[in-house]
């Protein structure tokens, strides 16, 4: 645990002015980049993950505002539908059904649909932690509902 509690400083670290994450940690390409969504969900969903893992509430205490800091840019990228529908991202890189979209790279899955699933994941690892259950359930219900009206699944 001492190497991923080390990360997760270094992590923070690289947290940009505008709350973004960059593309690697240690950043040593440089430039700045806004966050995208799977890489930049570490910074909440890995302290998480060492809490249930080890049970130390240490590692959450150290991680809340970057996690918060996370969960905060995203929402500065929602519009005003609340959803994440802007910048670069990866997409679901393990969809076997890459044909679809004639990229073998990634499956045919919506980009921003996955970032969607992403922020409601990052937001119920922060919201867990702070503990502000019936906020946090009123935006995953919001989150998961217009979710699916803009992304509706073939």
């Amino acid at each position: 645990m001492p190497f991923m509690s080390k990360w997760l400083r270094d992590l923070a670290s690289e947290l940009g002015p505008d709350v973004s994450m960059p593309q690697v940690v240690p950043n040593i390409l440089g430039n700045q980049q806004d966050g995208a969504a799977f890489w930049g969900d570490v910074v909440a969903v890995l302290p998480w993950t060492l809490y249930r893992a080890y049970g130390d509430k240490r590692i959450l205490q150290h991680s809340y505002d970057s996690m918060k800091h996370w969960v905060e840019f995203i929402e500065s990228q929602c519009g005003e539908n609340g959803l994440w529908q802007t910048g670069f991202q990866y997409g679901d890189w393990l969809g076997l059904d890459a044909e679809a979209l004639g990229d073998e790279r990634k499956g045919a899955t919506d980009d921003y649909f996955a970032a969607n699933v992403c922020f409601a994941w990052s937001l119920q690892m922060k919201e867990f932690w702070k503990f502000t259950i019936p906020q946090y359930f009123i935006r995953l219900l919001f989150l998961t509902v217009g979710a699916v009206l803009i992304f509706p699944m073939a």
